[in-house]
């Protein structure tokens, strides 16, 4: 269940309703996207209707920076203690931070973090520190040096005003255009969006960011320096100043402990979307119940805009069969509402 290295079918269905991304697919498009976290989808008219450009940035006619505004409306939810809080800025940065230290661990394309690490990371093969970021580079530097927070040179004031204030990508890798960039960005597999503080609590921190002081980590984080924008000296000081060897044993993790680096939040995890996870039995089946913080993504007047909440199914038992037949069997005894089984011309 962790976004960062879960990297197949049956676990994507399951974070999907859990956890948010910062746009999502407008339904079968695969060109067209509706905001999420974010409160418009970058390069279209309404973040022009709205902030007065279309928060893409081009550089030599393509778009490199790409900045998305945090909707004040979305809010993680603990089941735990039924606490819920804002989504900010801080939580984006950490959870691809958190994405890219493990793209290339315990080797390339195990996990997920090389789909958005093309488009952010300088690919390359340094010689030093035991090719441990080889060939990605994901250096501190060169991971966080890819996200802008707060920058005001393109987060428009509004956004930290009627908004959480701005995430930016400086997206000058290979998947800089459009609409592949959104693409990376709306794939829960990788580009899901975690609480920093929470995830933190539960012993699955990244360097430099130190969590929250809120109980159980129910509550928004702080940039690495404790900054709340990218421009502050003490956020400049943190990233001149950090080694890549801070990374290193968090990196190594994703080697020595297969498929859960962090294995607090494997099974036990927090998100903003419309379900939290109420119980999981591995191997046999999970159970969703209905997140009661969930908000409406502000995408109102939008095509294919998520429910409203309370408008969804509020409780979800999802059983794993060893057989298409044991599922069709309690799909027609009416003990399941869905069955799904494969094809006949496809192998089992």
């Amino acid at each position: 269940m962790d976004p960062a290295v879960d990297y197949e079918t049956v676990g994507a269905e399951v974070m999907n309703n859990i956890f948010e991304t910062l746009v999502n697919y407008n339904g079968t498009s695969t060109a067209g996207f509706v905001p999420v976290l974010a409160n418009c989808v970058p390069g279209t008219q309404q973040c022009t209707n709205e902030y007065g450009n279309s928060l893409v940035t081009l550089v030599n006619n393509q778009p490199i920076y790409w900045t998305f505004v945090i909707s004040g409306n979305a809010s993680f939810y603990d089941p735990a203690t039924h606490a819920s809080w804002g989504v900010y800025p801080s939580d984006v940065m950490f959870s691809i931070t958190r994405t890219l230290l493990w793209l290339q661990t315990p080797s390339q394309y195990v996990y997920n973090g090389w789909i958005i690490g093309q488009s952010l990371l300088p690919y390359g093969n340094p010689n030093w520190d035991g090719g441990l970021h080889a060939p990605w580079n994901n250096t501190p530097q060169n991971i966080l040096g890819s996200m802008l927070v707060n920058d005001s040179q393109f987060c428009p004031s509004a956004a930290m005003t009627n908004a959480h204030g701005c995430i930016t990508f400086k997206a000058a890798g290979s998947g800089s255009d459009w609409p592949f960039f959104l693409q990376l960005v709306g794939d829960a597999n990788g580009g899901a969006i975690v609480p920093c503080g929470w995830f933190t609590a539960q012993g699955a921190s990244v360097p430099g960011f130190n969590g929250t002081s809120a109980s159980h980590g129910d509550g928004p984080c702080l940039l690495p320096g404790g900054a709340t924008s990218t421009n502050s000296t003490q956020f400049q000081d943190y990233l001149t100043s950090v080694s890549p060897t801070a990374y290193d044993n968090v990196i190594s993790l994703g080697a020595t402990s297969p498929y859960a680096p962090q294995p607090s939040v494997r099974w036990n995890t927090v998100g903003s979307g419309p379900y939290y996870l109420q119980s999981v039995d591995q191997g046999q089946g999970y159970i969703l119940q209905a997140n009661p913080a969930y908000a409406q993504p502000n995408c109102a007047g939008q095509p294919n805009c998520y429910p409203a909440p309370g408008k969804y199914v509020a409780h979800v038992n999802v059983a794993w069969e060893p057989s298409s037949t044991g599922g069709i069997e309690q799909y027609i005894a009416g003990q399941a509402d869905v069955a799904g089984f494969y094809p006949t011309d496809i192998p089992t």
